[in-house]
């Protein structure tokens, strides 16, 4: 009874001291003039301005990117190793996409994209150092090229109906047009072989050739792989677009089809057509594009001819620099059978230089590659996605930009000075043509639950070069293995 009392008073008590805070509050507030909401709002607005935040109140942000690492293992038939280093065929990234609606039809926005390096993997090699021209040991392991670029900063503005225009530093029409692959693999197996084999010395008999620099053997270093390569406009595949400052133009989906055309970049111009679609339990993606450069990249006070090496198309240096003649062709096309997972990639891309044969009539002028993929993709495991695949890649080639005087003397002596890129005093020697042959397996296993990819890839390296008056020469195979993961966030 005693105890009912005293839970009803403290009850009572509870009750009365509610009512006198809640007038308390309710006095306070007329005080204030019926501001307190105000006064909190400029409060929150003070702190947002000291504050890093999403967006603003108008455009939304949205942070994405991934970090991608690997292990390359070599063996040139001499020398094994092995590097940890960033894997080029999509590496590390940092993204920021802005998008702000302005009406029922029309949206702007922004992309800015930053990619990091911290171990190139297209420098790795087995390099040696050389003092006077003799070898002193040691490797370029490719670890000073520690950086961080600009991929993308870029605006946009989008109509639902009449399509999208970019206007930065971003992809051009022809970007990713030999890479549309419907398979899990475009973050280490693409048909880039750049990617993972320009660093590497070319060997003939077990032999590292050397370039001696017109002949200065003081400063000499070992010829690389990079001499068989030779890219487009973009130092990618003939064929292959990249991110330049364009102009570019979307068209909306039609009928699966989006065409794109871009301007920019010292009067270079590209178009492309990209389809997707579904049927019958087939998915299908396939593109297909078209760039010409106008005028010249490199500028050379000698006279005669050159060879521009960073983007393989030559010209009339005593031309004023600017009759580059240079048109490129890519293509690529990928279709899976969605219940089994059975698919087939293949990729084409040609780049023509007619100014060669001004060079000398014996240069091929036209760059070419083949590739070719295919494998199956299915849920083997809970985990996610299996990806089982093999590749074949070949490709034929012009001469690049490198002066070497081969080490091996008794067959490539003086094979290509740089006489041989001046209209006169060309070498009798001059390099016609390259060519380069790649197969290769790989398996990819994704892990749906943490965003990643955790993968290995096998690769066999055929190389050979065509001198004017030697012919054929063929050069050491190099096995490469890749392995490592890619995690997105």
């Amino acid at each position: 009874m005693i105890g009912g009392l005293l839970k009803s008073a403290s009850l009572l008590a509870l009750v009365a001291s509610g009512g006198l805070m809640i007038a308390g509050v309710s006095a306070q507030a007329a005080d204030l003039g019926g501001n307190c909401c105000a006064d909190l709002e400029e409060r929150i607005a003070e702190l947002e301005a000291t504050t890093a935040r999403k967006g603003n109140r108008k455009v939304s942000l949205t942070v994405s990117g991934q970090i991608n690492q690997s292990v390359l293992f070599f063996d040139d038939g001499v020398t094994k190793n092995a590097y940890v280093t960033d894997n080029e065929a999509s590496r590390s990234r940092v993204r920021f996409v802005g998008n702000a609606k302005i009406d029922n039809s029309w949206s702007a926005g922004y992309l800015l994209e930053l990619g990091t390096r911290g171990n190139r993997q297209d420098t790795v090699s087995q390099l040696p150092t050389y003092s006077g021209g003799v070898q002193t040991g040691g490797t370029d392991n490719g670890v000073g090229s520690k950086t961080v670029d600009v991929r993308h900063s870029v605006w946009w503005l989008q109509n639902k109906d009449l399509g999208k225009v970019w206007m930065g530093m971003t992809s051009d029409a022809a970007d990713g047009i030999t890479e549309l692959n419907l398979a899990n693999t475009g973050h280490f197996a693409t048909p880039q072989i750049q990617d993972y084999l320009n660093g590497f010395a070319l060997r003939k008999n077990g032999t590292l050739l050397n370039n001696f620099n017109g002949g200065n053997a003081a400063t000499a270093t070992a010829l690389t792989y990079s001499t068989i390569w030779n890219g487009g406009r973009s130092g990618a595949n003939p064929g292959e677009g990249d991110r330049f400052n364009v102009v570019k133009y979307d068209t909306p989906t039609i009928a699966g089809f989006i065409g794109s055309a871009s301007w920019g970049e010292n009067d270079q111009w590209a178009v492309g057509l990209r389809y997707a679609g579904e049927a019958s339990g087939f998915k299908l993606v396939a593109g297909i594009a078209y760039s010409d450069v106008t005028d010249g990249y490199d500028i050379s006070t000698s006279t005669g001819l050159s060879q521009n090496g960073a983007r393989g198309c030559a010209k009339r240096a005593n031309a004023g620099g600017s009759d580059v003649s240079c048109n490129e062709l890519g293509l690529s096309a990928s279709l899976m059978h969605v219940p089994t997972g059975l698919y087939i990639t293949g990729a084409y891309g040609q780049k023509r230089d007619d100014n060669r044969a001004l060079i000398d009539t014996a240069i091929r002028s036209k760059d070419e590659f083949y590739y070719l993929q295919g494998g199956i993709e299915q849920k083997f495991f809970p985990v996610g996605k299996s990806t089982l695949f093999g590749e074949y890649y070949q490709g034929q080639f012009g001469p690049v930009n490198v002066t070497p005087q081969l080490g091996d003397t008794s067959i490539l002596s003086k094979a290509r000075s740089s006489a041989a890129f001046t209209a006169a005093g060309i070498s009798s020697n001059v390099w016609t043509g390259t060519s380069l042959e790649m197969w290769g397996i790989g398996f990819n296993q994704n892990i749906e639950a943490a965003a990643m990819d955790i993968y290995v890839g096998y690769r066999n390296v055929s190389s050979d070069a065509t001198l004017k008056t030697q012919g054929k020469v063929t050069f050491d195979d190099i096995q490469l293995v890749t392995t490592g993961a890619v995690i997105k966030f």
